[in-house]
């Protein structure tokens, strides 16, 4: 995942896509959270209140299937 997050950070999401794909949707979604703070703490913004409520199951298993489809993917493609 590391290589996908250096890929990311470079811009080039095609290729951290390629490398690990779960690895690049936790690189955006940290670049993402990162920006959503700053903004938060520029403009005095409650951040938890852009969090949707009641959906903690459901995220959960999301993130969980997104992650064992990811690390088939790359059990194939090695």
């Amino acid at each position: 995942m590391t290589t996908a997050f250096a890929h990311a950070a470079n811009g080039d999401l095609k290729s951290s896509g390629a490398t690990q794909p779960f690895g690049m949707l936790l690189a955006v979604g940290a670049s993402v959270l990162a920006w959503g703070g700053l903004h938060a703490g520029i403009r005095g913004v409650d951040p938890m209140r852009l969090i949707p409520r009641g959906n903690g199951r459901a995220i959960t298993i999301g993130a969980i299937s997104l992650f064992l489809i990811a690390w088939v993917y790359k059990m194939i493609v090695w």
